[in-house]
């Protein structure tokens, strides 16, 4: 059998993290419970992380990577709102092929904030981040580039208050109703004229 690489290794193990802690709760995540789930030592999990908040911030990472690779495949020049529209719709297609590993990152972040503050700021800023760099990719010439920040975080205010009413409710109909919602609230937010 093959010797797998460090990135598959790492790649391991934040799916056995992800497995753990939907289990068991970011509490019951220890590092031993992970390492067994990857079957791995828990020797080679400190090589690879430096910490048990190392490896829960790889989870945010990997998610970040996740929906930039959905924005980058599927951008357009088109401007702001069907940017926002699409960037709302791409994570919740996210969401809905890897529930687990979404609610998890869910977790994590309020985990964080309670540990650390600015770890939880980090992981938030992770996706601002990204939506961000998707706007401004998306956006016309003759588009506010000042109003990129506010609309970032709108998206992911919206991706976050939804994703928790999909976690409660697991109603299909009740998920898209909500984004057709969102994505109306966004392209009026687009529109709106600045203060």
């Amino acid at each position: 059998m093959a010797r797998r690489t460090p990135a598959e290794r790492r790649a391991r193990l934040i799916d056995a993290a992800v497995r753990v802690i939907a289990a068991h709760g970011v509490e019951g995540a220890t590092t031993r419970r992970i390492a067994a789930a990857a079957e791995m030592s828990l020797a080679s999990l400190h090589y690879l992380f430096e910490s048990k908040e190392a490896l829960f911030f790889a989870i945010w990472e990997e998610q970040v990577r996740a929906l930039k690779e959905r924005a980058e495949a599927d951008a357009h020049r088109d401007g702001l709102a069907p940017t926002a529209a699409r960037l709302l719709r791409q994570t919740f297609d996210w969401f809905e092929s890897d529930q687990e590993f979404a609610q998890v990152q869910l977790e994590i972040t309020f985990w964080a904030l309670r540990r650390d503050a600015a770890l939880g700021v980090g992981t938030y800023d992770l996706h601002v981040g990204l939506m961000e760099a998707a706007l401004r990719a998306g956006r016309l010439a003759d588009e506010p580039e000042d109003r990129i920040g506010a609309l970032a975080r709108l998206i992911v205010a919206l991706a976050d208050g939804i994703s928790v009413q999909w976690f409660c409710y697991r109603d299909p109909d009740r998920l898209a109703a909500d984004i057709d919602a969102a994505q109306v609230a966004l392209a009026a937010f687009t529109q709106a004229r600045r203060p």
